[in-house]
């Protein structure tokens, strides 16, 4: 992918350049500035190696390794709503912000036909690994610490991190037949993830007289191990040969301890300086210190949860073509950390607490109300109670499928998006409850041997059904100073639009010596709110519609598409970091402005066209 967002405000020396300069005079431009085209373009490399082994009729096995390396040159986002007001498709880094992914994953899979039942043995261990580079500037100047004052200020941070993840699950599904069928189950899963960001501000340090020749300002270190397991089960029952039941359930427990460790090298007099290690040697010793109990005095926090969950399903075949259905369950998700550091306590001569998460009871302010009453560090589980009802039908003889289906879900300690007190940045907390409530209903119909159409309409409205005290963040002007808001009772969830649309059709002729397939399809979707409530100013994102439309020519080996994706070239935004609050200008020391620019959005691409040739080896 070429990429379509451009930089065109990327400074030419770090901590030497003006980030800010005369933008009305071109040459003080010139001589800061640069501009970067097509800044978000992306190359991935894959590849995949497999390997089946049958040594017995019964029982089939097969290895594969899959490999993947993605190298992207920055984020997809656009400074539009900025204080720089740039295009609709430019952001407004200071420093270019690479990074690559590199994920790896080996897998098993075992399958034995014991007569009664067919028995699966799936293992997997993988591994992710993630090296890049973010604009650290605006984060530094919103916690108030006076960096802005440096008529040159611009910082980047360097992160690195590793995930570690070994699954494996058995499984056992009965094939012999009969009035009954039943699958019982169990699944383990362990993960450990190493990671540590490297923050740093070239010229900061001899501007304010400080010995750090290597202008590393802030490092935090985080280390977090997870274990999970279950047991699991159902049987259905055939009541008759129209009616069907089924009841299962689950039986879950997780363990997870996570620890994390910041340290302002900054202040630090050599030559007893802080020196940063790789990933490698990093998770060594991290792994090394978790083992013993965090011995080197860094802040370690744990969770733990079991429990059960059910599921219950009936189904009935009212006629051959159209079955209704009923179904009860119960949803969990495990909690987590952060993967923040944890703010040192509360100084209030030298007070340090910048970027970090408080714990509760921590303080974080000079005021005897300055007291956090929640863990910023880690959230924990939240669960739901499912209820469906739907049908499933084919008509006028197997050329239109229709499906549609009503829901409700209630949820309980709903995981939502906050912030932190310190420097607001983004976290997930608990709330008390939820609710989600909808409708949906798809269809296909082949209209003739040539033309076939399909689409899908769907409706949902999600909402707090309690109040959530604190529960949004935001900054009160001027100045970036957090503030936390409560949610209420009855205000929509963000994150999702309330409605759905898609329609798809396809026009197949022959042609030549193969197949000539027309294929359009448009989806849109209404406003997305990106806080609770639109609450703390928090934008609503704008309801959208694409239009893609491609022709494919395939004559068995061969075959060549022609594709234009976007064809209207509408401009969409999918989310949102900070708010128009952020839109502030400050002053350096020489009396120069400083443009604060956390205001951003996530954008889709413009139109693009293109042709893609495939062949197919005998």
């Amino acid at each position: 992918d070429s990429g379509f967002i451009d930089y065109p405000y990327i400074v030419q020396e770090i901590g030497v350049s003006d980030p800010d300069p005369d933008f009305s005079d071109p040459s003080d431009v010139a001589a800061n500035l640069r501009g970067v085209t097509d800044a978000n373009g992306e190359r991935t490399v894959s590849g995949r190696l497999a390997a089946r082994w049958e040594p017995l009729d019964w029982l089939d096995g097969t290895a594969t390794y899959y490999y993947q390396k993605s190298d992207i040159d920055g984020r997809q986002g656009s400074s539009w709503r900025n204080t720089l007001q740039t295009g609709k498709y430019e952001l407004a880094k200071r420093v270019e912000e690479p990074n690559e992914i590199t994920n790896q994953l080996l897998a098993l899979e075992l399958t034995a036909d014991l007569g009664f039942a067919e028995l699966t043995s799936a293992t997997g261990y993988s591994r992710f690994d993630d090296d890049g580079q973010r604009d650290q500037t605006d984060l530094l100047i919103s916690l108030e610490y006076s960096y802005e004052l440096f008529p040159t200020f611009t910082s980047f941070t360097h992160e690195k991190g590793r995930e570690n993840t070994f699954n494996q699950e058995v499984r056992l599904v009965s094939t012999t037949e009969s009035r009954f069928n039943w699958i019982i189950g169990a699944f383990y899963n362990n993960s450990d993830v190493t990671s540590y960001s490297q923050e740093y501000t070239p010229g900061y340090a001899d501007y304010v007289g400080f010995d750090r020749p290597d202008d590393l300002e802030y490092y935090s270190q985080f280390f977090s191990e997870l274990e999970e397991m279950a047991l699991f089960g159902e049987i259905g029952f055939e009541i008759t040969d129209k009616w069907t039941v089924t009841v299962g359930g689950r039986y879950y427990e997780y363990d997870l301890e996570s620890f994390s460790d910041v340290d302002f090298p900054l202040f630090d007099s050599g030559p007893d300086y802080l020196q940063p290690v790789g990933i490698n040697d990093l998770e060594n010793s991290l792994k090394s210190d978790f083992a013993a109990g965090s011995p080197n005095g860094t802040e370690r926090t744990s969770q733990s949860d079991d429990g059960t969950l059910f599921k219950f399903n009936t189904s009935y075949e009212f006629t051959d073509d159209i079955l209704g259905y009923f179904t009860v369950s119960e949803g969990y998700r495990i909690g987590n950390s952060n993967g923040i550091g944890v703010c040192p306590d509360y100084d209030p001569t030298d007070n340090q607490q910048g970027a970090c998460a408080l714990l509760p009871g921590q303080q974080f302010g000079p005021g005897a109300g300055d007291i956090s009453t929640r863990d910023e560090s880690q959230y924990g589980p939240d669960t739901t109670t499912n209820y469906e009802l739907g049908f499933k039908s084919t008509l006028m003889d197997g050329r239109v499928t229709l499906n549609g289906a009503v829901y409700f879900i209630e949820w309980s300690d709903p995981q939502l998006t906050s912030a932190t007190i310190n420097a607001s940045i983004p976290i997930t907390v608990n709330a008390e409850g939820a609710e989600s409530k909808g409708f949906e209903v798809s269809g296909a119909w082949a209209v003739n041997e040539n033309l076939s159409v399909r689409g899908s309409y769907s409706h949902t409205e999600a909402k707090l059904t309690a109040d959530a005290p604190g529960l949004v963040g935001t900054i009160s002007p001027p100045g970036f100073g957090t503030v936390l808001l409560d949610g209420s009772d009855g205000d929509r969830l963000p994150g999702s639009p309330e409605d759905q649309l898609s329609v798809f059709g396809t026009y197949v002729m022959p042609f030549a010596d193969g197949e000539l397939a027309f294929n359009a399809g448009y989806t849109w979707q209404g406003d997305v709110l990106s806080r609770t409530g639109g609450l703390g100013d928090g934008l609503t994102l704008d309801s959208f519609g694409l239009a893609n439309v491609s022709a494919v020519y395939d004559t068995g080996d061969w075959q060549a598409t022609f594709f234009v994706n976007n064809l209207f070239d509408e401009f969409y935004e999918t989310g949102v970091v900070g708010t128009n609050l952020y839109n502030q200008v400050l002053s350096d020391d020489l009396g120069g402005p400083v443009y604060q620019r956390t205001y951003y959005t996530h954008v889709g691409a413009p139109r693009s066209m293109g042709v893609r040739l495939k062949y197919t080896f005998d």
